[in-house]
């Protein structure tokens, strides 16, 4: 399982995929401001700037995996969940192919997605989610955050919600995947996440550090 962790190096995305067409039709929820307004990247738990908390959570498989096991290396960490369209599209258009491609150019890069669905059976969402990796033939890892806890304490508040932290565990950047929700661009949209890695990499202040977020509302558990 370690070995998966270390730069998703054998992901791949089939040409064609059933689901999500042309355009995607459910309206995509946004982050707000008090007066309901659309902003950049609402409040969160963690916020820019800051260090992250660690976190431990179990794979698809059982298996426990912490945060600080990827201490030194530049984490991107994705909120998912396989019946969003918006998700879906993220992976059909080719922007996770985009984003783990421009990974597997990098040195101590990891990628991991986290699924805090919580409206259905535990074993659902694993279900769901092993299923999903199978159809589109991808190899990223997933951690179930079923209580939801994780996600509440990163303010994950859609699916795709995008975290990008460098190697001494600080948050560099936090929002939307890309610029392009509609999915009208493809690769040729404007992509956050490989923007931050980027100047990560080349010891860079992170610019955009937050972008507006777009997507499915994560699904947690009713209280």
């Amino acid at each position: 399982m370690k070995r998966m962790f270390r730069t998703v190096a054998t992901l791949g995305l089939v040409a064609a995929v059933a689901g999500l067409g042309a355009a995607v039709t459910a309206a995509p929820q946004f982050a707000k401001k008090a007066d309901g307004k659309a902003k950049t990247a609402d409040a969160a738990t963690v916020k820019v700037g800051e260090t992250v908390p660690d976190f431990t959570l179990p794979d698809l498989d059982g298996k426990e995996h912490s945060l600080s096991d990827f201490e030194g290396k530049t984490i991107v960490l994705e909120w998912t969940n396989p019946g969003c369209p918006y998700v879906v599209g993220v992976y059909k258009h080719g922007i996770v192919k985009q984003t783990v491609e421009k990974i597997n150019e990098m040195d101590d890069v990891v990628y991991i997605a986290i699924n805090s669905t919580g409206n259905m059976s535990k074993e659902a969402v694993i279900k769901q989610n092993k299923a999903f990796l199978k159809e589109h033939n991808v190899d990223v890892p997933v951690l179930i955050d079923y209580d939801g806890k994780v996600g509440k304490m990163f303010g994950a508040k859609h699916t795709p919600d995008l975290y990008v932290i460098d190697s001494e565990m600080t948050l560099r950047y936090l929002g939307g995947y890309t610029d392009d929700y509609r999915f009208k661009n493809g690769t040729e949209s404007m992509n956050y996440v490989t923007n931050a890695l980027t100047q990560i990499k080349a010891g860079e202040t992170v610019a955009p550090d937050s972008a507006r977020r777009w997507g499915c509302s994560v699904k947690y558990a009713s209280k």
